[in-house]
């Protein structure tokens, strides 16, 4: 009986110990105007382990990534018509979300559209 209540403590110990090993991140992405952009793609790369993990923010530019490893991050988010934005060295802590707000900048057009059309001859 004694073994039995020592196992299950330390299985509670341990879960609770996992659960608190944790953090999050989020943000939300805005153009210079201050305007939300929504449907960027963010990219979340673990800088030690290589891992990557990517969203896309919502109608109201918001994004998050949930239930991270705590560690050394980069940052990058892309969206039409805007410049790729890269922050280097995010470091999450355990149990300590982060917001990362992020500010982009107009990027080139890149897309050329052609309109031709035949003139209407107007009798007056």
């Amino acid at each position: 009986m004694k073994t039995a209540l020592v196992s299950l403590l330390c299985l509670a110990c341990a879960a609770v110990a996992a659960a608190q090993s944790v953090t999050s991140l989020g943000g939300t992405i805005t153009d210079p105007t201050g305007a939300v952009i929504p449907n960027a793609t963010v990219t979340l790369e673990n800088v030690d382990t290589g891992l990557k993990r990517s969203t896309t923010s919502d109608p109201a530019g918001g994004y998050s990534f949930p239930q991270l490893a705590p560690g050394l991050y980069r940052v990058t988010a892309t969206a039409s018509g805007f410049r790729t934005v890269t922050i280097p060295n995010v470091r999450l802590l355990v149990n300590n979300p982060a917001t990362v707000n992020i500010r982009m900048e107009v990027g080139q057009i890149t897309e050329t559209i052609a309109v031709t059309a035949e003139a209407v001859q107007i009798n007056t």
